[in-house]
């Protein structure tokens, strides 16, 4: 049973009371994500396991922003629009499931590390619009078995090629001046390649590991090999050095074990420490080099001074 509850009517004036009002928060709006709205991502699965994902990237966009694709080792082929006049830096960086990519003629400019990292890349071809190739642009693109890089680029970045493994030749334009630190460093399946007249520096550890070249021809108005350049070349036989160069940096030869003649023009006037280390000078046939560094090849059984006009020779 119920109890019938009667509230008594207070004999005091009723008083008024303030009302207390919370504050009112203000919430953030949640960006929507998915990055970049006007890309448009198609996924399709060819089976239980496996997916399938291709990019296509509207006409609308003028730009790839930075890092947009990090990491997103699920896609596979991206189209990218002629409207598109930049790719920013990492934009694609580690999208190892990456096979396919055309770059639009519309492109001037690939950033820093761009498709650093994209191992399932097998070809690529940069547009003639591109001036420069960014620092780690193509760095551990090990699928890629040969690229062409066009006449309008006039510099090749630090660790542009470092590490693709796979890319036995390539060929450098006239347009191009450097070779930056370590851009074809560990570039162990390339076999040749062709440095231009235009080219006057070749940079720290350009080639170094790069074990599969036989053959290199330094330009002539290079002045100096620097540190590390053609460290651990070990299949290298042949190589020509003009009388421009006046300086062989430190380890600039170191492990390339597989020289059996080497020359030195007399207008070499300073030889790094370790420059020609781990070679048996024994099994080298003929050393051509000025007097003063008579001493660095200990054990080879023919040490003579340079003709005139040499060239350094390493076959």
């Amino acid at each position: 049973m119920k109890t019938k509850y009667n509230r008594r009517k207070s004999k005091k004036p009723f008083r008024k009371t303030k009302k207390l009002h919370k504050p009112i928060r203000k919430t953030r709006k949640r960006k929507q994500r998915g990055g970049n709205q006007n890309i448009k991502r198609i996924r399709t699965e060819s089976n239980a396991s496996t997916d399938s994902n291709q990019i296509v990237i509207s006409d609308s966009v003028t730009s790839i922003g930075e890092r947009e694709f990090l990491g997103r080792t699920y896609i596979t082929s991206v189209t990218i629009p002629v409207s598109v006049t930049s790719i920013g830096n990492k934009a694609f960086k580690g999208c190892s499931g990456l096979t396919s990519i055309v770059i639009p003629v519309s492109v001037t400019s690939i950033g820093e590390d761009a498709f650093s990292g994209c191992s399932g890349l097998t070809s690529i071809v940069i547009p003639d619009s591109v001036t420069s190739i960014s620092d780690g642009a193509f760095q551990g693109c090990s699928g890629l078995t040969s690229i062409v890089i066009p006449v309008s680029v006039t510099s090749i970045g630090e660790d542009a090629f470092s590490g693709c493994s796979g890319l036995t030749t390539i060929i450098i334009p006239n347009s191009v001046s450097s070779i930056s630190n370590g851009a074809f460093q560990e570039c162990s399946g390339l076999t040749s390649i062709q440095i231009p007249d235009s080219v006057t520096s070749i940079g720290i550890s350009a080639f170094e590991g790069c074990s599969g070249l036989t053959s290199i021809i330094i330009p002539y108005y290079v002045s100096s090999i620097s540190n590390g350049a053609f460290k651990e070349c070990s299949g290298l036989t042949s190589i020509q050095i003009p009388d421009s160069v006046t300086r062989i940096g430190i380890s600039a030869f170191d492990g390339c074990s597989g020289l059996t003649s080497i020359i030195i023009p007399d207008s070499v006037q300073d030889i790094g420490h370790n420059a020609f280390a781990g070679i048996q000078f024994i099994n080298v046939e003929y050393v051509e080099a000025p007097l003063r560094f008579h001493h660095l090849f200990a054990g080879a059984p023919s040490i003579s001074e340079p003709r005139p006009a040499s060239q350094f020779v390493l076959k």
